[in-house]
């Protein structure tokens, strides 16, 4: 039986920015039985393709991965929100994932860390533990929008997903 896996990302995570000055989208994913094609590609929310690339895996039989690829954007995305698809080359894609694109949401995204919110906690405290500049707490907050519906109402236990730039990495 024909299977293909994305293990990375996951839904919501943010993309891009792993390499200094360029947008990259790091894409992970296991195929079994398989003897042909896969085509992996990302996309805005408006549905326009930004970067993607087919791959022919050697051989086939049970088990045909792991396999890893790294998408490379030509430029920070128009939209917030995005896709990536994975599925064999010529066939409607298996698997959709949303994701984030940092870019998007801080110029200069580098990467990201989670933190689980604790009983009390405030996205200006996150943001001024993060960041040093609790005003910045609305990075947070647009990188998260999908989970978060009022900006003053977190959770204890939700995960968040905290972006840093080039600048806010070192202030930690």
């Amino acid at each position: 039986m024909s299977h293909l896996e994305l293990r990375s990302p996951r839904p919501y995570d943010l993309v891009g920015g792993e390499a200094v000055g360029a947008e990259r989208v790091p894409i992970a994913f296991i195929s079994y039985g398989s003897g042909g094609g896969v085509r992996a590609s990302v996309k805005d929310s408006a549905g326009a393709e930004l970067a993607a690339q087919n791959m022919f895996p050697a051989g086939s039989g049970e088990f045909g991965g792991p396999f890893a690829l790294t998408l490379d954007l030509p430029s920070v995305p128009t939209t917030k929100y995005g896709t990536v698809e994975l599925g064999w080359t010529g066939f409607p894609p298996e698997v959709v994932v949303p994701l984030v694109f940092g870019s998007f949401i801080m110029p200069g995204y580098f990467t990201y860390v989670q933190h689980t919110v604790l009983p009390g906690d405030t996205l200006w405290d996150i943001a001024d533990a993060q960041y040093k500049v609790a005003s910045e707490w609305p990075f947070i907050y647009e990188a998260n929008s999908h989970q978060i519906a009022d900006p003053d109402l977190i959770y204890a236990g939700q995960v968040l997903n905290i972006p840093h730039s080039t600048t806010t990495i070192f202030h930690r």
